[in-house]
This record gives structure tokens, sequence and C-alpha cells, in this order.
């Protein structure tokens, strides 16, 4: 098929459909398309989703409709994120000095660079588009600019810095060529500087069934595998400086696999090599859903056959992804629920999301959990407050 979105990679226009993607509108301001599909790049092997947008719709949904700032009463435990961030540090090792100036870009609510500081690491820098963020990090007395990659670079910020991070963004950077030419201008020239890259890894996806928003969701546009990664970064002379790649971190439900990677700046541009490795894992993946869609089936329709009203706990891509497919948990949904105070007061379609506190007042209610990583835990608070309430984890 001839697709929208030029392969960001290697800029070829052909591949072969994997799946189509299609979701609920998230939020009224929400400018990003609600459908599209998950390709592979016939030239280089890249799998990644053709998305009929720009990369001008990305930096406003980002800026407008932010949410990582917000801390959540339900998150990643610390001692997940503690052990996530042990195996990121562990790849850049001695390499990176104390007293390194280090900039983490797209750096959300600075976790990692907090992390970073109690380590002892005090020239730090977060960048992230949306003011909530920066306002955050300086909470933590690191310093914060609010700035976009693609906008200009400051003079002062150029060729500063002995170590570039980037966690858990490039997988939502819809250019992402002129993404690596805007990073470049950050790194030093004089000697050697590192881009610390992690993703997650597309090998991971048919090892960890998670639901399909948590994969292939309005922000995750680009699967990358080790090798997609390497061509990306050798095409602009960086070269990857660490052998092992594949961390699995998390448990339970959260459990996942990351490639976490360590460039180093050289002279030389690299060729793009083909790389057969993610096409597979896609296709492996989805099979395995599809074969568990019809439990997820019985449970849709034992809730909309039910006389009490029912809520649905979660207005996230999970939830988006669900009612796209089943429109009518939609029409018998009574209302939203969420933990994440940005989400609370907004509607979605005619149906208001509230806060926890809303269940207190009502009675014989069915809750329908749709979270992709925190839904026994969900399960657990409700029942903290109402212990005779009914739920169901679709």
């Amino acid at each position: 098929m001839v697709m929208y979105r030029s392969c960001p990679i290697c800029g070829n226009k052909k591949g072969e459909k994997l799946k189509n993607i299609s979701m609920y509108r998230l939020g009224e301001n929400n400018p990003l398309p609600l459908s599209y599909n998950v390709v592979c790049c016939s030239s280089c092997g890249f799998a990644y989703a053709d998305v009929h947008a720009t990369q001008k719709e990305y930096d406003q949904y980002y800026r407008e409709c932010n949410m990582y700032a917000e801390n959540a009463a339900l998150k990643v435990a610390d001692l997940e994120r503690e052990e996530e961030f042990i195996q990121v540090c562990k790849v850049f090792g001695d390499k990176i000095e104390r007293d390194a100036n280090i900039i983490d870009i797209g750096c959300g609510s600075g976790d990692f660079l907090g992390y970073l500081q109690k380590k002892g690491f005090s020239n730090l820098c977060g960048m992230d588009p949306s003011w909530d963020s920066v306002e955050k990090l300086r909470e933590r007395g690191v310093r914060g600019v609010c700035n976009g990659v693609f906008e200009p670079v400051a003079q002062e910020e150029k060729n500063k810095y002995d170590l570039i991070i980037s966690i858990g963004v490039i997988e939502h950077i819809y250019d992402l060529r002129n993404y690596l030419s805007q990073i470049l201008q950050y790194m030093r020239r004089d000697k050697k500087s590192y881009f610390l890259c992690e993703c997650p890894a597309v090998e991971g996806f048919e090892k960890y069934i998670h639901p399909v928003p948590d994969y292939f969701n309005h922000e995750h546009i680009n699967y990358f595998s080790k090798g997609s990664l390497d061509n990306l970064f050798n095409a602009f002379g960086l070269y990857r400086v660490n052998e092992e790649v594949y961390v699995d971190i998390g448990k339970g439900e959260s459990r996942g696999q990351l490639l976490i990677a360590l460039y180093e700046m050289k002279d030389q541009k690299g060729e793009i090599k083909y790389d057969n490795t993610s096409m597979e894992p896609i296709k492996n993946y989805f099979k395995e859903v599809s074969a568990r869609e019809k439990e997820l089936e019985g449970k849709v329709e034992d809730l909309l056959s039910t006389s009490k009203k029912l809520l649905i706990w979660g207005s996230g891509a999970y939830a988006m992804q669900l009612i796209k497919k089943y429109p009518e948990l939609m029409e018998k949904a009574d209302c939203f629920i969420d933990n994440n105070s940005a989400k609370q007061g907004i509607k979605i379609g005619e149906k208001m999301v509230y806060g926890p506190e809303y269940i207190q007042n009502q009675e014989e209610m069915i809750i329908a959990i749709c979270s992709m990583m925190n839904a026994h835990d969900i399960e657990k608070q409700i029942k903290g407050s109402i212990p005779n309430c009914s739920i169901v984890i679709l």
C-alpha cells in the first residue's frame, strides 16, 4: 500500500498494513486523528503509525492536552520507577561525571532528573512544552525550560550538553528526522557527548500482552526495534556504545520490555540497513489479542444487560478504544470516573468525568474499570470506599 506518512527513517512511501487502530476522541480540543493504520516500511522494515496528521498538530496536542505533570492518585509504584532509573543510569555509568551538563528533553514533571539530583548530579536541566511540567520541575529545584523540541534552540543552549536524555519520548514524535536534527544542536562538539534514548521495545509486544491502547494509541506512533533505532541514529552520525539494550521492568500488569540505548556522536553518517525484526512481533501480538476478545465481548454484554447504573472508571486511551468498538457502552454509562484531576470536570461526548468521591453518593451501581496498568489497584481503591460495590475489570 502507499502510505500517507512517509517512513520516518528512510522516507519510503510504500509498506504493508498490519492493523487498523480506531479510537474515540480524547477530549474536545484533541487535534489528533481518530484512526490510523499500523504499517511496516517495505524499504527499511520500520513499523509505525501511518497517521494522517502533522507535527504541528502533535505539538498542539502536547501543549494543550498534556497530562504528564499531573500526579494521579494511583501511579506506577516508586520502586518500579526506581528500578527503571537504575537501569538507565547503568547504561551511561562512568562515562558521565557528576558535574556534567545534562538535559532531559521532554522531561514531563522531571522524575528522572529528581533521581539524578539525589545521586549527586548537579548541572541538570529539563525541557518540556508544558508549563505545568516545568513548574513541577522547578519545585524540585531543577532548572526548567518551557520549550518544544522543534522550536529554535537558544544560542546559549547550543553545543552545551555532555548528555541528552530522552525517556519515553521518541515513540511519540511524528517528524523523527527533524527531531534528531534539533537534538544534535544541544550536543557538545569539543569533547565526547552522548544521547541516551529509552522507548518501548517492539520485540517485547508479543512477550508482554497488554491491552491494545498501551502499545497503539493517539500518542505512540513509532514502534522501535533495536535495529530500527540504530538505523535512525546512525543516519545522523550517532552510534550505539552499549551492547545490552533490552531491559524487562515492572511487575504483573505493568511488566514490559524497554530499549535503553546510549549513542555517541561521531563524524561519519551510517547507511540504513533493512531490519526484519518488527513485523512478526506485531503480527503475533494482534493474533493473541484477537484470541482474547471473546472474553471481553462477554463482559460487555453482561454490562449492557444490567439494570444497575453503570459507571466507567477510566477516561484514557483504553476506555476510548473500548467505546469506539462498543458504542453501546457510552449510551449505557451514567458518567466517567478518573483519579486524574486534570480530566475531572470535562465531558466525553455528553458524559461528565468525576473524581472518585462521586461514587460515595451512589447506590445500586456497577463500575467497569477501563485501565491499562492500574486496574487491580483501582479495584482495591473502590472496595476501600464501597465494599459491596459491583466491579468488572474490562
